[in-house]
């Protein structure tokens, strides 16, 4: 694969994060390999991995670009240096357990190329279950607020390409400029506070804020397994109580950090009603979770300055108006 841009085929990075991937990294790289897109730089990061995954992927493809930390610390750490390295004029931070469609790249190009405002670009999400790639979605469509929860809502689309909030975290095609321009504000890409999960809603938020819109297509595809690090467990109540802990910790990061004022006011009284239901419905399905809600809390009341200092760099280089932001909000 060329390692070069120019005016009719921008060089293309992927950017792979692998932990313990053995049983996917394979048939991932196979589905980089096969792109009809040529012109891609491959940089595959290592996140202190104990499977003979990397040795594997050395053997087959030795002119890819190698990284590596001596332990796991997190997507969000462990991405922003092969993003930061990568050359490419687009970028995609890819999950180990994500297949791509041969024409991903070149689709997602054209697209792009159209739409020089656009900061990323997402597909239709199909799973990836034991091994086949099946036609069951995962995430149609563009993405929208629940207002109650802030979480996304993905929506069927009857047009090739739509305006959305954000893409899917684990195969987004990302425009490099819009990378360079958040890391120049706020010093890193993926905030590596997050460490895992809600990591790229954080990106596309402060993407939005700064004015760089995201759209949608059907018009390629990936295929994602999920969970691949926690060997395909899907549930939140069945994971371990330190992710939960986690995930609940990094929904109030993103909340506090990037929600402009005026919103963050009209939206509180949803949000503090479900957060603090949560005990109760703890109680009953999850005893355990309960521990992982008080510390999700400890470490949100831990980290509130660097939080208060976060905001105000993204509040104050805010470029949109309140109402383009709003729009993204079922039921406001």
């Amino acid at each position: 694969m060329s390692i070069s841009s120019n005016k009719y085929h921008p060089l293309v990075s992927i950017v792979v994060i692998n932990w313990n991937g053995e049983k996917y990294i394979n048939a991932c790289a196979k589905s980089i390999a096969m792109q009809t897109y040529r012109n891609i730089e491959v940089i595959i990061i290592d996140n202190g991995s104990t499977d003979s995954s990397m040795k594997t992927l050395r053997a087959s493809f030795p002119t890819w670009i190698y990284m590596k930390h001596e332990k796991n610390i997190g997507y969000s750490a462990g991405m922003n240096p092969g993003l930061e390295r990568a050359k490419g004029d687009y970028v995609i931070p890819l999950n180990v357990d994500v297949y791509l469609d041969d024409d991903f790249v070149s689709k997602c190009v054209s697209i792009m190329e159209l739409l020089p405002k656009a900061g990323a670009l997402g597909t239709d999400e199909y799973k990836w279950i034991n091994g086949q790639l099946t036609e069951e979605l995962r995430a149609p469509g563009p993405a929208y607020y629940n207002r109650f929860r802030i979480k996304g809502v993905s929506l069927k689309i009857n047009t090739p390409i739509a305006p959305s909030f954000g893409v899917a975290g684990s195969f987004a095609f990302l425009r490099k400029e819009a990378l360079v321009e958040i890391k120049r504000l706020d010093g890193h890409i993926y905030d590596p506070a997050f460490f895992t999960g809600w990591d790229d809603i954080d990106l596309w938020w402060r993407m939005q804020l700064r004015g760089w819109e995201c759209y949608a297509t059907t018009e390629t595809k990936a295929w994602h397994v999920g969970s691949c690090s926690d060997d395909e467990n899907q549930s939140f109540l069945a994971k371990a109580t330190h992710y939960q802990s986690i995930i609940m910790r990094n929904r109030w990061f993103l909340i506090l950090k990037n929600i402009p004022l005026p919103l963050l006011l009209l939206l509180s009284p949803l949000l503090l009603v479900l957060e603090f239901s949560l005990p109760f419905y703890f109680l009953f399905r999850s005893p355990r979770s309960l521990s992982a809600w008080v510390n999700s809390w400890r470490d949100i009341f831990t980290s509130l300055p660097a939080i208060y200092v976060k905001r105000r760099i993204i509040q104050q280089s805010r470029k949109v108006r309140l109402r383009l932001i709003m729009r993204w909000f079922k039921g406001i």
